[in-house]
């Protein structure tokens, strides 16, 4: 199957340069594909909930908790469309080659970090879940700013050359990091292997959505992402 000499060999992988409509069955079929290789680790994750070595909070509870109905319908927009096209660009954008795609990636990642180790309070927003989205991306543009006049000057060529020889293990970062920002202060582990069991779904999700990114452009990992977001939340509501 091609996305197994993906994972074999990324750099052999042609970027696609324009998304196309007929491309939606093919993600919809690569959606089951990652279904039924990711039921395995789910299965293990249940069992580790059942025992309760990890305690991960249903999405349902999450919705539910917010205080008003504004806030919940935003909460499931967020959920469905805006992190899917957050996070694409944040952890996918870059993985074709443009340094303007880097620099964006970067800045969204940057962003995230004091956000998500001290949360929103950390720039005074609390509460409404439409201002902390523009917040975070108001925020985002001001360091994706700050970044390219920063670098205006920098020589791309030989970080190209790095880049291009580094593919996998830059790859296999994104994933780790994609799965680490997912962490919140709500979940539970009893010990470390808790953390790699629940961790691992991510990081095979994150591996579809790269060859998403590389086989059906920037589009088709958005599209591949939300597929997988509203079907969960469709199932758990």
């Amino acid at each position: 199957m091609e996305i197994l000499n993906f994972f074999r060999s990324p750099l052999q992988s042609t970027p696609a340069k324009n998304f196309r409509f007929r491309y939606l069955w093919s993600i919809a079929k690569l959606y089951m594909v990652w279904r039924v290789t990711s039921l395995p680790l789910y299965i293990l994750l249940g069992h580790f909930k059942k025992k309760e070595w990890l305690i991960v909070p249903k999405l349902t509870d999450i919705v539910n908790s917010t205080e008003n109905d504004i806030n919940y319908w935003l909460v499931i927009f967020g959920f469905c469309v805006l992190a899917p096209v957050i996070e694409e660009i944040a952890f996918r954008l870059f993985i074709v080659w443009n340094k303007k795609y880097l620099i964006l990636s970067i800045s969204l990642i940057l962003s995230a970090i004091p956000l998500k180790i001290f949360g929103f309070k950390f720039i005074g927003i609390q509460g409404n879940a439409f201002i902390q989205y523009f917040s975070y991306l108001f925020l985002g543009l001001l360091v994706y700013v700050l970044l390219s006049l920063l670098t205006k000057k920098k020589d791309w060529g030989k970080i190209k050359i790095i880049w291009q020889k580094r593919l996998s293990l830059i790859m296999i970062l994104s994933a780790l990091a994609f799965g680490v920002f997912h962490y919140s202060r709500s979940l539970q582990f009893i010990n470390w292997y808790s953390f790699i069991v629940w961790l691992l779904p991510f990081i095979l999700f994150a591996y579809f959505l790269m060859y998403a990114r590389i086989k059906y452009t920037i589009y088709g990992a958005i599209t591949l992402h939300m597929l997988a977001n509203v079907i969960t939340m469709a199932i758990s509501l």
